[in-house]
């Protein structure tokens, strides 16, 4: 792990208790013991735990909508619900439970997964000091016409995007108070930037909870 340029990502505090934890992985793994590991899991990721233990094959579709149901209308961001799918495949794996893999839900965190193990690979050119002077620009003019805020810090390309969708839907609110949910959302994908969105996977699963719908029509998202 030593010089792994993944950790250039976090801070020496962050470093340090994800050296900590891989440290515990490797001792389990060795003495195919995994009580130590299971118990850090249960402490952050109880109800994902708690799910794979109860079922005889694993729905991802399923596990969102029952996680999101438990947040009583609280806003999810992306990067817990990938987490907390990255747990749920990792038990299923380790104790051989089978993976329900026809549907969009799974399909799609496939996609999300993909994306997220190479962008350490495509963030050195796209997020390049190079890359950022040459298109400047662009830039300036994209935080202009959408009214993003010039010092406001998104730590993944997720949150962007989810300020970007945030900020559409809050536009057709305001100018279209009577429509229904499912009107608002049929609208958020036919405008540009956020219709190229829609043909990626991060649409697909973010729309599969509730996540979308709630924190969008309250203004939960960074506007």
């Amino acid at each position: 792990m030593k010089g792994n340029p993944l950790f250039s990502r976090y801070t020496a505090k962050s470093e340090e208790k994800i050296r900590q934890a891989a440290g515990i992985v490797e001792w389990c793994y060795q003495n195919q013991q995994f009580c130590p590991l299971d118990q850090i899991i249960k402490k952050g990721y109880k109800f994902a735990f708690q799910y794979v233990q109860q079922q005889d094959q694993i729905d991802f579709e399923h596990f969102m909508r029952s996680f999101a149901k438990r947040q009583k209308g609280k806003s999810i961001k992306e990067i817990e619900l990938i987490n907390q799918n990255i747990v749920v495949w990792y038990l299923c794996t380790r104790e051989n439970k089978p993976i329900i893999k026809t549907n969009v839900a799974w399909q799609s965190f496939q996609k999300v997964l993909f994306s997220t193990l190479n962008e350490t690979r495509l963030e050195r050119v796209m997020f390049s000091n190079e890359t950022l002077e040459k298109h400047r620009e662009e830039i300036d003019d994209l935080y202009q016409e959408y009214n993003i805020p010039k010092y406001f810090r998104f730590d993944t390309l997720g949150f962007f995007i989810e300020f970007l969708i945030g900020h559409r839907y809050k536009k057709i609110c305001e100018k279209n108070p009577k429509w229904d949910t499912k009107e608002i959302e049929q609208q958020v994908f036919q405008r540009t930037p956020t219709k190229f969105i829609a043909i990626s996977g991060f649409t697909s699963y973010v729309k599969s909870t509730s996540a979308f719908t709630s924190g969008a029509s309250r203004g939960q998202f960074p506007l």
